[in-house]
């Protein structure tokens, strides 16, 4: 007898994941509020205090320095608080040192005279905290800020930066405006602070200079950072002669480091770092250990005796801290460093038997 009654349904075997719809709810959910936060126009307005250390970037969403007003108020509070970080210090030399702190390369004070003495040559210690004597052991970003005047000087550059980015995103161009990028590039190239007073000096040349032009000893000075920029940090010497001839930068001392950079000439190097100010100085100590070992080569290359003296003259460095930081092995006997010794020649010896005594030559 058939059997009329429907097959049964097949189970279905096809099931939702839902881990992975978890996932993907999630992930539009992050991007939701990623695209929320990042709004041109913020979802909601924010509390916003008076306090002009709650200022924040306008690109973040805070509009608040795009008012001219409240730029004046910035400014006069940034600089009320750098005037105070430098008043603070117990030298020039060591407000040049806490500047350093924050920098790339080591602080190279320059020697005051020619003639000869090394005593105006003090070198960064070894234990600062940003340039460790033992590069193996390199000291964390966190210790360097754990110190209460970085910490201070660090917070006043991030405030200039602030301030320059509401600046342009006003569009304001006046005298403010250059007075404030000018003072802002150079507190920035005390710290080397690259992504600051980089865009900077291409702003304050390129945007105000041709609509609000400056003064020619303002294009000399920032057209000279700008060359010696391209030329110490970057290397390119091409660039450098074309921003030298754009501004029509006169011959100087800035122009003096630009042909020795790319001659090699080591002494004429020194010679304008040792007479260039703390801004120009700063861009040039980028280069400072090129040619300091290029100067080790040609010395090794070309003399067999140098003077102590001028040794450490051309180096920039004392004796003690040439051997530590290249490993210099040289012989040091009182004033003079030993380089290499010349190799004597000796006469060749008649080899033995060469010659016949009992040859006639009328036999």
């Amino acid at each position: 007898m058939a059997d009329n009654r429907d097959p049964p349904e097949r189970p279905n075997f096809k099931k939702t994941n839902s881990f992975q719809s978890w996932r993907s709810a999630k992930a539009s959910d992050r991007n939701t509020r990623r695209l929320e936060r990042f709004a041109t126009e913020p979802l909601q307005n924010p509390v916003r205090s008076d306090n002009l250390d709650d200022f924040g970037f306008v690109s973040k969403g805070d509009d608040r320095l795009k008012d001219h007003l409240n730029q004046e108020r910035y400014h006069k509070h940034t600089t009320q608080k750098y005037l105070s970080f430098c008043g603070t210090s117990a030298s020039s030399d060591a407000l040049e040192s806490e500047f350093a702190t924050l920098a790339i390369t080591p602080l190279n004070r320059p020697s005051s005279s020619h003639s000869g003495s090394t005593s105006h040559l003090p070198s960064l210690p070894a234990t600062h905290p940003a340039h460790p004597a033992n590069p193996a052991n390199p000291i964390s970003k966190n210790a360097i800020y754990a110190t209460t005047r970085n910490a201070e000087l660090s917070s006043i550059l991030l405030c200039m930066r602030k301030l320059r980015e509401g600046i342009v995103a006003s569009r304001r161009l006046d005298t403010f405006a250059l007075d404030v990028f000018k003072t802002h590039i150079r507190a920035a190239i005390l710290v080397q602070q690259i992504d600051s007073y980089h865009p900077a000096l291409l702003q304050l040349l390129y945007q105000f200079h041709p609509r609000l032009p400056l003064s020619p000893l303002d294009v000399h000075e920032f057209a000279s950072y700008h060359m010696l920029h391209l030329a110490a940090r970057q290397e390119d010497y091409g660039a450098a002669f074309a921003i030298r001839r754009e501004f029509n930068i006169a011959d100087g001392r800035e122009v003096q480091a630009l042909h020795a950079m790319v001659r090699g000439n080591y002494w004429s190097y020194r010679a304008a770092r040792n007479r260039v100010d703390q801004y120009i100085g700063r861009l040039m100590d980028y280069a400072e250990e090129r040619m300091r070992g290029l100067m080790l080569k040609c010395v090794g290359a070309t003399y067999f005796t140098i003077d102590l003296k001028y040794l450490e003259l051309v180096a920039g460095m004392e004796w003690e801290r040439l051997k530590e930081v290249h490993g210099v092995g040289w012989e040091r006997e009182g004033g003079t460093i030993t380089v290499r010794r010349p190799k004597l020649r000796s006469r060749p010896q008649p080899t033995k038997g060469s010659l016949d005594t009992e040859f006639k030559a009328w036999d």
